[in-house]
């Protein structure tokens, strides 16, 4: 038996306001970015982070940053998974194709409830195109204090990175992105990353529903001639609770993004 070939494309679709591309020329100041995760990483997780970016007004920055934050606040409280999962098998080659296209939802109605219920600790301004970034804890966030572990690797970096530590009644995972013009785009992409991860990482353990939407089979007349079948599935995950970004890291070198990020199990 001719032994199938494995391809996996993993395409992420953020539900995410206003994600730049990753294509655009990068004009984040990258000591302000260091400064602004070095003060949210000492809280251990205890806060939510949200910036701006860039907006002369120091009143409206503000606004957009404090919605920001909040939007991390409704992922905490309930963060929802969808997936579609499109199947191809090339039966004459033995070549099987995944494509994974996997969306991230919260209750956008909980917004202005969660803004009156947030206590804000820190407001400051970065540079130009950072703006204004505000950390605030929250009244229905549990009052862990979850210790990383600050050590770095040979190559310099976190050791978190590659060995995620654990927590009793967590699931825990890294999420890793490339830089995004704006810091807000690239720490909510490194978060997204990470959520992604703890359910790919424990798929077997969390409840999903699989929902067959459609098959279908044909055969096209080339030069060689190939049948192929495909599946098309929905997988709904369960909500994960509690999510949160521990901790952030930037690597300068390659304009890249970690997060540490965890959920209850």
């Amino acid at each position: 038996m001719q032994q199938s070939k494995l391809i996996i494309v993993l395409l992420l679709s953020l539900v995410l306001a206003s994600c730049a591309s990753t294509g655009d020329t990068v004009n984040q100041g990258t000591n302000v970015s260091n400064d602004i995760i070095s003060a949210y990483n000492s809280f251990n997780g205890k806060v939510f982070l949200g910036v701006s970016g860039a907006y002369t007004n120091d009143e409206e920055a503000t606004k957009i940053a404090v919605s920001n934050c909040a939007k991390m606040i409704a992922l905490y409280e309930e963060l929802v998974f969808a997936a579609d999962v499109d199947i191809r098998e090339i039966t004459s080659l033995g070549y099987e194709y995944f494509k994974v296209k996997s969306r991230g939802v919260y209750d956008e109605s909980k917004i202005a409830n969660i803004i009156s219920s947030m206590n804000i600790l820190q407001i400051a301004r970065g540079d130009r195109e950072t703006g204004v970034y505000v950390l605030a804890s929250y009244d229905g966030s549990e009052n862990n204090n979850f210790k990383v572990n600050t050590t770095y690797s040979a190559s310099g970096k976190p050791a978190w990175i590659d060995d995620p530590p654990h927590f009793d009644g967590y699931r825990s995972a890294v999420g890793v992105t490339k830089e995004y013009y704006y810091l807000q785009d690239s720490l909510e992409a490194a978060a997204f990353e990470g959520a992604v991860n703890i359910v790919l990482n424990h798929a077997g353990t969390l409840t999903a529903s699989n929902e067959l939407m459609s098959m279908s089979s044909s055969s096209s007349s080339t030069k060689s001639s190939q049948s192929y079948t495909r599946d098309l599935y929905q997988v709904n995950f369960n909500v994960l609770d509690g999510f949160t970004v521990l901790s952030y890291y930037y690597d300068k070198s390659t304009r890249t993004y970690y997060s540490l990020v965890i959920a209850k199990e």
